[in-house]
């Protein structure tokens, strides 16, 4: 049993557009960095570099950082320490470059090597504590605290999990707070004190965040000075467009050779070889921080996809679907399709609007039973139940059926059932169930009632109930009515009251799933269990989430197991789909980006404040593909679409996602946001192609445009994301 926390995932996002050509040029110009320097500091940074760049190209350039942590190894001084060139004697400055190399190769890549530079990494974290003066470092052990080396040591021992509360580094810190001047720039040392307290956990406030981003937009920078200080800004977060534009500032101020090679010079002060080195790699460092690789769809989203067309495939020429091919439209299996197919398409779809049709021509079929002989059949429950959840009932509608269901109680009680049996669980949770969804109060006295009645009789599971005048006891419980009662009495009652039942309902499962009984018995009384069914399964692995018990990956499992099986029954490959788009989405924001690259799509706008125009044209700039203005949208094929929140009905596109307008505020999701100064961006599906809603609130008209002018969109991530404009910055969350 696996137990999960109900939580709300933000994920405040790293979210630049930034050149994937300029990580690719920039790897390949520090690759060779071993055959043209033996400068430790200068092998180091190209380490560090190439190990935060190595998931952002596409080759292993594994080989390449093996060799230059081969030449660092080779390079350590018998103290533990390393010299400015080999064979040097050891200083504080370049140590601890050396150090920060290793920790972050071991940390980023894997590699035989791992071993050898742990021994190695050990030595050299030795070698600068000893090197301490007792205040902070100076460049050689024990000599008069400097600021640059003292910086760069405790850059090392954070990577190490050294923190404030270690006495070397709180008094470190102490120091640089008390002198003022620096062996290096004024831009440098605050870079280089944002770096450090960074991974020493120190906290910093968001003035100095801010001050970073002023300096970076508005004062005049060497490209070291930029390259480092970028570094240090994408560490931080929250990061809005102005760390965007210092990233794209960075990288247009990168230079390449006629064979493709990036690289940054330390303009306008030193084109040495060390500046050089130094320039580039703390520019690789800040632009793979904040670059992603597009990510392609998940094949799952796809086998999902194939499953909606086979389910859709299946329906029968009245609307409904049937268990299996060639039997007569079921409203249970009807239901559950329509509950699966929502998530694939649009609710005024022809399958989805077909098949509400025939569960309206279902409730008024069975409205002779529940009138005449006061029964709730499952295809009446079913098809109100679909209808009400879809919003197909008219308020007269909803007030008839309240009225049937009420006065099909059974005489003298608040219960539904058998004149023969007596009240039942099952009918009794179909008939609180569907007053819940035409608008009762949980508290109704009706609901109270029943709801009291369904805890008393049970503490563990329900199943047909022997309620005469003489005997009362409950049969074996079935946990098909377990499940359904307890989805009821989850509408009503806290989980305190029913966690006895919870508890039971789960320990009722065997191997991968439950059964309609955990065990059934043969003639000889010999237990035997009952294998999994997958729409049981579904259900209750939906159910006990609620609870916090998660057996989401053992339920996919089982699904994935019998997909050839679950295909030929339709309700099983229902639920199936219906509990996938629940756990896992089936469009997000990555499968866009992944379309937008290999599709072409069209563009609308609802306001002529946006150049269709030039938007199309960014698009294409990023995406390579064909973009073609238009004035309407349709139900087919492949759209962006941007329209002022509230101008179009995001369910139609994606009904994983809800949009509520309130007073002050607006919801996406769990997410509330104020009202004023809010893009939301969300992906979704037409009939037959891919929607990206960009929805704005008047006054982030100019966060839109940049959207698509700086690149943002190649970067969306997340089942949905929201830019909060917050003093004229664009704060970034990401709806996982």
């Amino acid at each position: 049993m696996k137990k999960v926390l109900a939580v709300i995932i933000i994920v405040l996002m790293l979210v630049p557009a930034v050149s994937a050509e300029a990580i690719d040029g920039s790897v390949r110009f520090l690759s060779g960095t071993s055959e043209n320097t033996q400068q430790v500091r200068e092998i180091s940074l190209s380490i560090m570099a190439l190990a935060a760049a190595k998931d952002d190209v596409n080759w292993d350039i594994t080989p390449e950082i093996e060799v230059l942590v081969n030449e660092l190894l080779e390079d350590q001084n018998a103290d533990g320490g390393w010299g400015y060139y080999p064979n040097e004697p050891s200083n504080v400055l370049d140590t601890a470059y050396a150090v920060i190399a290793l920790r972050t190769f071991i940390d980023n890549v894997s590699s035989p090597l791992h071993a050898e530079a742990s021994v190695s990494l050990k030595k050299g974290l030795r070698y600068l504590v000893s090197a301490n003066n007792g205040e902070a470092w100076g460049y050689i052990p024990k000599t008069t605290s400097e600021c640059y080396p003292t910086l760069i040591a405790l850059w090392a021992l954070g990577m190490n999990k050294y923190t404030i509360h270690r006495e070397i580094v709180k008094n470190a810190i102490e120091y640089l707070s008390s002198v003022e001047t620096c062996e290096i720039s004024p831009h440098e040392r605050f870079a280089l004190e944002l770096i450090a307290y960074h991974y020493l956990k120190v906290p910093v406030n968001s003035e100095q965040i801010e001050r970073a981003k002023y300096i970076l937009l508005n004062e005049t920078l060497t490209t070291k000075e930029r390259a480092v200080l970028t570094y240090a800004l994408t560490l931080y977060e929250p990061v809005d467009f102005n760390t965007l534009r210092a990233l794209h500032i960075l990288i247009n101020q990168g230079q390449k050779t006629i064979d493709n090679l990036t690289y940054w010079t330390n303009v306008p002060n030193c084109f040495g070889t060390s500046e050089l080195v130094a320039t580039t790699a703390y520019a690789i460092m800040g632009i793979s921080r904040s670059y992603q690789k597009p990510i392609p769809p998940e094949s799952f989203n796809e086998t999902t996809m194939d499953l909606c067309s086979v389910l859709a495939s299946a329906q029968n020429p009245d609307g409904g679907w049937p268990f299996s091919d060639f039997q007569e439209s079921n409203p249970t299996v009807t239901y559950y399709a329509l509950k699966a197919l929502s998530s694939c398409y649009p609710r005024d779809s022809k399958i989805i609007q077909n098949a509400l049709t025939f569960m309206r021509k279902v409730m008024k079929k069975e409205e002779d039973k529940i009138k005449l002989r006061n029964y709730i059949s499952p295809e009446y429950y079913y098809a109100v139940k679909a209808l009400a959840e879809s919003g197909e009932l008219s308020s007269n509608e909803k007030n008839e059926i309240i009225r049937n269901i009420l006065n099909s109680r059974l005489q003298g009680t608040n219960l539904w059932g058998s004149k023969i049996l007596g009240p039942q669980p099952l009918d009794t949770a179909y008939a609180i169930d569907l007053l819940l969804d035409l608008g009762i109060s949980p508290s109704d006295p009706v609901i109270q009632s029943a709801t009291k009645w369904l805890m008393d009789i049970s503490s563990t599971g329900w199943g047909t109930y022997m309620g005469g005048r003489y005997i009362k006891y409950m049969l074996k419980p079935n946990l098909f009515v377990t499940m359904v009662v307890l989805k009821t009495l989850t509408r009503v009652v806290n989980e305190k009251e029913v966690r006895e039942h919870i508890d039971w309902l789960e320990s009722q499962r065997w191997d991968k799933g439950w059964g309609y009984y955990k065990y059934y018995e043969d003639i000889t009384g010999r237990r035997i269990p009952q294998e999994p069914e997958i729409f049981i399964t579904t259900e209750i692995t939906t159910l006990l989430l609620e609870y916090g018990i998660d057996y989401r990956e053992d339920t996919l499992t089982l699904i994935l197991e019998n997909l050839n099986d679950i295909k030929e029954n339709y309700l099983d490959l229902a639920a199936s789909i219906a509990f996938i788009a629940k756990i896992r989405p089936l469009v997000t924001l990555e499968n866009i980006v992944s379309i937008l690259n290999t599709q072409s799509f069209k563009v609308f706008a609802d306001s002529d404040e946006y150049n269709i125009s030039k938007i199309a044209s960014n698009l294409h700039s990023v995406f390579g593909q064909q973009f073609i203005k238009t004035k309407t949208i349709s139900k087919e094929g492949n759209y962006v679409i941007i329209s002022k929140i509230g101008g179009i009905d995001v369910q139609e596109y994606n009904p994983q996602i809800t949009v509520e307008i309130l007073n002050s505020s607006i919801k996406i999701g769990d997410i509330e946001v104020p009202k004023s100064d809010v893009v939301l961006i969300v992906p979704g599906r037409t009939s037959n192609g891919f929607a990206l809603l960009i929805l704005y609130t008047p006054g982030t008209e100019e966060i839109v445009k940049e959207i698509f002018s700086i690149g943002f969109i190649k970067y969306i991530r997340g089942d949905a994301m929201v830019l909060v404009n917050e003093n004229g910055k664009a704060r970034v969350i990401v709806v996982r």
